[in-house]
């Protein structure tokens, strides 16, 4: 983005002085910053159907429209708006974890890996079974 270029975003949040504090993180950063508050459903739905957006802003946990209904509104208008969820909470514990099994949809059982070999090099195909005979040869 050029710096003289307007960065339109739409924030979904319930309180203005929440508002104001990300337009002036991003203005210290920078950044022109043309912001519309939508405080409630029908805002919001004026807002995506007046013009295209940049960016959205919503608070995760504390915003008086659900994340659910962003989306859908979203969707309905037929925008392409990127979408930045803030979440008020922080843990160190990674949120997906891959599962413990070592098996691929296949039924394939990876081998652990070792440092020597830097692991498994499956494909995820099985293997086709081999005839060590063949009839009527």
């Amino acid at each position: 983005m050029l710096s003289n270029d307007t960065l339109n975003i739409l924030i979904v949040e319930k309180s203005h002085d929440e508002a104001n504090r990300f337009i002036s993180i991003l203005r210290s950063a920078d950044f022109n910053v043309d912001a519309k508050l939508a405080t409630n459903e029908e805002e919001l739905q004026k807002y995506i159907s007046m013009r295209n957006w940049d960016l959205l802003l919503a608070a995760l946990d504390y915003t008086t429209v659900p994340v659910q209904n962003i989306f859908q509104r979203i969707r309905r208008a037929e925008r392409d708006v990127s979408v930045i969820l803030i979440s008020q909470q922080y843990s160190e514990k990674k949120p997906y974890r891959r599962s413990a099994s070592r098996r691929c949809r296949c039924g394939y059982r990876r081998p652990r890996p070792t440092p020597y070999t830097g692991g498994s090099t499956h494909t995820g195909k099985r293997a086709r079974p081999t005839s060590m005979s063949r009839v009527g040869a």
